[in-house]
This record gives C-alpha cells, structure tokens and sequence, in this order.
C-alpha cells in the first residue's frame, strides 16, 4: 500500500495506517530530552497543540518541523 507522508510530527508505525506522534530527542537547552510529561494546550485557533515538558522545566512545542522551547505563540493557547 502506497501511503501519503503522514502529518508533521507523526510516522508510521508500520501496522496498516496507524501513525504515532513523535517525541523530541533533544531539549532546546541542549541535553538530551529526558521525558517528564507530555500535555495539550487548548487552542480555537488550531484545535490545540501538543507540548512537551522536560524534567529541566522547558516547555516544548513542535513547529513548522521542528522541535523548539516556549508555549505556542497563538492568542488563543495563553
């Protein structure tokens, strides 16, 4: 079967069209992402956003492809 890319931030899991969210393997603070806890920040705009927060305290977000710090930059997910 010949799939589309699945969305940004997401892969396939190699079992049919079940795709899986990626999490970030580094920290925008330079050390290796060491998992604390992954959340959802609510947002009209976009139907929310996934962030991710490292042990360091950092809030990760994904945007435009790529892994960054800092909450989404949307009026409506403060």
């Amino acid at each position: 079967m010949d799939l589309p890319p699945p969305p940004d931030g997401y892969r396939w899991t190699g079992r049919q069209t079940e795709i899986e969210l990626i999490d970030p393997d580094t920290c925008p603070q330079g050390h290796p992402f060491r998992f604390g806890q992954r959340g959802f920040v609510f947002c009209a705009e976009h139907h929310g956003h996934t962030v991710w927060y490292c042990e360091c305290g950092e809030t990760i977000r994904r945007d435009s492809g790529a892994f960054v710090g800092g909450r989404p930059p949307c009026a409506s997910s403060r």
